[in-house]
């Protein structure tokens, strides 16, 4: 009687997990990625530590981080303006949420897990991820992105980081210069079109178009860069 009910449940599982599964094949099926491409951003990231309105703050710490001269085991959470320029009243882009963890004892080390959610534009309701170290004391360094959403769906790529303005006697105040440059796969390029454009037929302007004509700095080499590049971002 034990061995009949279980044989019962078996198949009643069978029935219900199998169209999930088919359904499942088919949904791997649309969304598989097509054609790759390249596209080079370039903003500014703005940390703010003091006054009335930070976007950065001290949520945990250990005993001894308040004496670590590299702040060694604290986490702080962010939500920091990105902007087209160094000026925090410049064109707002977007914004980076997530967290720092200051994980050096010897060295000024922090592990960012960040999403960039862009709230201008043709990227509009699109994120970056970005996941990995960024080493303070090295002024120009490069922390991976590891995913994203919207346009940048199956994103991978590098964020070329340099410091571009520092104050320490108000609070730790920073300005970032954040070089992207994501790569992802689009199974259709009329689908992301589409999605980018809306119903107008009109081109639309880019972020960083008409606002901002400084060269980024970074390390990425415009001869390094794939022939099917698309530098929306590029200034």
């Amino acid at each position: 009687m034990a061995k009949a009910a279980n044989l019962l449940m078996l198949l009643s599982m069978f029935v219900v997990l199998a169209p999930l599964a088919q359904g499942a094949d088919d949904l791997i099926r649309k969304i598989r990625p097509g054609k790759e491409k390249v596209t080079r951003l370039s903003l500014y990231y703005h940390n703010v530590e003091h006054g009335d309105n930070p976007t950065t703050l001290t949520v945990a710490q250990a005993a001894n981080s308040a004496n670590s001269p590299t702040a060694f085991g604290m986490v702080k959470i962010i939500d920091n303006p990105l902007t087209i320029r160094p000026d925090p009243k410049s064109k707002l882009v977007g914004r980076a949420h997530g967290l720092y963890a200051y994980q050096g004892a010897f060295d000024f080390d922090i592990l960012m897990v960040v999403d960039l959610a862009f709230t201008d534009g043709i990227y509009n309701g699109s994120t970056l991820n970005i996941v990995g170290r960024n080493h303070n004391a090295v002024h120009v360094r490069d922390t991976p992105i590891v995913g994203g959403t919207g346009v940048f769906a199956f994103a991978r790529g590098i964020a070329t980081i340099s410091t571009y303005f520092l104050n320490l006697t108000s609070g730790l105040d920073v300005i970032l210069l954040f070089n992207l440059t994501i790569t992802n796969q689009h199974q259709d390029d009329k689908v992301i079109d589409h999605h980018i454009r809306g119903t107008t037929s009109a081109k639309p302007k880019t972020l960083l178009q008409e606002n901002c004509k400084q060269k980024p700095r970074s390390r990425i080499l415009a001869s390094n860069m794939p022939s099917n590049s698309n530098p929306l971002w590029n200034v």
